[in-house]
């Protein structure tokens, strides 16, 4: 009975296989590391935009107090100090300021 022999296009064909499992094998790697890279992008993103949203929150509120205050200081339920003093420095000119740069805040990116 004859020994087997492994032919030499048989040869071939196992190196070529074999070449295609390792090239498959490199391109499940990199969608991987793309897709973890980017999972931890968006991540990144979306923390930071938590960040601005919660400035945004706080700048917004801050601004709605100063407005109240302001009302009622000019309703007289409220006296903190002199009317001028008032207007310049905790007015509706702050109000709307604070608004602004929360909105600001909010949409950079």
């Amino acid at each position: 009975m004859p020994k087997s022999r492994v032919r030499p296009h048989q040869q071939q064909r196992a190196r070529h296989d074999q070449e295609r499992r390792e090239q498959a094998e490199e391109a499940r790697a990199r969608e991987t590391q793309e897709a973890q890279a980017k999972a931890a992008e968006r991540r990144r993103r979306y923390q930071s935009w938590r960040r601005r949203r919660i400035a945004t929150a706080l700048l917004l509120g801050l601004a709605g107090i100063v407005a109240v205050s302001h009302l009622l200081e000019h309703l007289d339920v409220l006296r903190v100090m002199s009317p001028g003093w008032q207007d310049l420095l905790i007015g509706y000119p702050t109000a709307g300021l604070i608004a602004i740069v929360a909105l600001v805040v909010l949409g950079t990116k």
